[in-house]
């Protein structure tokens, strides 16, 4: 009988390695962009957070992919390459993105609800009502970026570059933007109600606040609401904010 297990075991511990290689590797790249091929313009997982995972690993390009659509929570991407991928309507709900390349990505109306994005960079990436609630940007780079309607409450703007960013009508409540670079910046029609803007960097030269709420802001540069109160913002409660917004809408 021990002469058996043994046998077993050597015949176990030998299928477990072909070519050098362990049962529990991830799959070969051709295998992962096979399996995202496959998913290509469907809805939910099919496999994808696992391939693409794999593949970043395996220091792969993740630049131009189709992923729109996909179910991709908790996906953990750091430091990938995700340059123009469409990524419109993808749930990317908690997931990693950390020090990530998403030029010119497209995540329009994404979900990105807790998702860590600090040091990413998002030049010219467009977020048009896209979900940021309680995401991490500390860092980030939004150089140009497109996030007309974005919803950033509680999100953690820490140190931004939004130079040139477009926030028009975006819900930024409660965000963080201390130390946030906002030179060209468009926030008309935006809210930055109870935002903290500690040392805030470049207000003199945003480029439009009109409509703009300024409520009850936290720790803002001297001088700033006054500033901006004299370009056409308002200092609204949420409610009366929201109305104003909706009926903005309607005109348009």
């Amino acid at each position: 009988m021990q002469r058996r297990l043994l046998i077993a075991l050597a015949i176990g511990l030998g299928a477990g390695f072909l070519g050098g290689r362990h049962l529990n590797a991830g799959p070969d790249p051709a295998t992962c962009w096979t399996t995202i091929a496959v998913a290509s313009g469907k809805p939910g997982d099919m496999g994808r957070t696992e391939a693409l995972q794999n593949l970043n690993r395996s220091g792969e390009r993740l630049d131009h992919l189709d992923l729109s659509g996909a179910g991709l929570r908790e996906l953990s991407l750091r430091s990938a390459d995700l340059s123009r991928a469409n990524l419109t309507g993808a749930d990317l709900f908690d997931a990693d993105l950390r020090e990530a390349t998403l030029w010119q990505s497209d995540l329009s109306g994404a979900s990105l609800i807790g998702a860590q994005l600090d040091g990413a960079s998002l030049w010219h990436a467009a977020l048009p009502k896209a979900d940021l609630f309680q995401a991490s940007l500390v860092d980030a780079e939004l150089v140009g970026a497109y996030a007309d309607s974005a919803y950033l409450l509680w999100a953690d703007l820490t140190g931004a570059n939004l130079e040139g960013c477009m926030l028009r009508g975006a819900y930024l409540g409660r965000v963080k933007l201390c130390g946030a670079r906002v030179i060209g910046a468009d926030l008309s029609g935006a809210s930055l109600i109870w935002a903290d803007l500690s040392d805030l960097e470049g207000w003199e030269k945003i480029a439009d606040v009109t409509g703009l709420n300024v409520f009850d802001v936290k720790n803002p540069p001297a001088g700033f609401v006054e500033w901006a109160l004299e370009r056409g913002a308002v200092s609204v409660p949420h409610k009366e904010w929201k109305a104003m917004a909706l009926a903005a809408r309607v005109d348009e």
